[in-house]
């Protein structure tokens, strides 16, 4: 007679989710990621980029409220928050919101953008990895705390630190699909020497790690499409910063990446299909019968 199979422990998804974070490329340079992202904060957007940043927005509000009605008053923590692309939002529903950030550049584009829509944000720019929660008195102080594509939880005692600060939920997203980018499908293997990691499945280790623990999260996958179309060298400078973020930009991988821009410009213009697959959780952090049981096991 066959051995019945055992369940995955918490410890278990654990480590796997550990290996999985494994493959995903490593960063090389930090300040130029700092200026890259600064720099796409403050690019113009264009009519379909704008309209797919307001379609990401309400399809992940409309979510969230589906399990944590977002009622005047409470108080959310937005982890990585950028340039507020949830943060906004959130404010004009009432809520209060502070936004947290590695970069002072891209929070002032947010506090730009509150200021025209009429709302008031806090924001805190500091490295979400090295708070001490109890220093600044986060501690169970958010009603619910959200970090959405973000490296600020790339590390599973970073992520243990979203439950920490929340009193009642969490909002976790990260992409769960390869991106459909050709730019990033040529230019990848020649930069960079490899060929670009297709894994994007982080959410559903963290699901079922949840779900080990007795925590039943709610889940839902989207996809948002849109053509971005840009001048020739803004392309060009976006891919250099990005680039810069991955390994050193010798003269060489400067002239590889400026044919093939090149090979796709048309009067100076170059216009990249962009598709994203997201999927969004959410869970009450205290639904579990052992909230600690996220304890075991790796916190890299």
């Amino acid at each position: 007679m066959k051995e019945p199979v055992g369940l995955f422990t918490p410890c278990d998804w654990l480590t796997m989710w550990e290996g999985y974070r494994e493959t995903k490329p490593k960063r090389h340079n930090h300040e130029p990621g700092v200026k890259y992202w600064k720099r796409l904060a403050e690019r113009s957007e264009d009519m379909h980029e704008k309209a797919a940043r307001t379609e990401r927005a309400n399809r992940v509000l409309s979510f969230i409220e589906r399990t944590f009605p977002l009622t005047p008053g409470i108080c959310v923590l937005d982890v990585g928050a950028g340039d507020g692309t949830l943060s906004i939002p959130l404010a004009q529903k009432g809520v209060k919101v502070t936004a947290l950030d590695v970069t002072s550049d891209t929070l002032e584009v947010l506090e730009k953008k509150a200021r025209l829509a009429q709302v008031h944000i806090e924001t805190v720019c500091a490295d979400w990895r090295e708070i001490d929660l109890h220093q600044y008195n986060w501690t169970k102080e958010f009603d619910l705390v959200i970090a959405s594509h973000t490296a600020a939880v790339s590390t599973q005692a970073n992520f243990f630190k979203l439950e920490e600060a929340s009193r009642d939920a969490v909002y976790y997203a990260s992409f769960t699909k390869p991106h459909h980018n050709h730019f990033q499908d040529v230019l990848w293997p020649k930069i960079i020497g490899e060929e670009i990691a297709k894994l994007n499945y982080g959410v559903y280790f963290v699901f079922n790690w949840l779900y080990a623990r007795g925590i039943i999260a709610s889940v839902e996958e989207f996809t948002i499409q849109f053509q971005k179309t840009e001048e020739f060298m803004e392309v060009l400078k976006e891919f250099y910063e990005y680039y810069s973020i991955f390994t050193d930009l010798t003269q060489e991988r400067k002239q590889i990446i400026e044919q093939v821009v090149y090979d796709k410009a048309k009067n100076g213009m170059v216009t990249r299909p962009i598709k994203m697959t997201t999927g969004s959780m959410i869970w009450h952090v205290n639904s579990a019968n052992d909230d600690r049981m996220h304890t075991e096991g790796s916190t890299k």
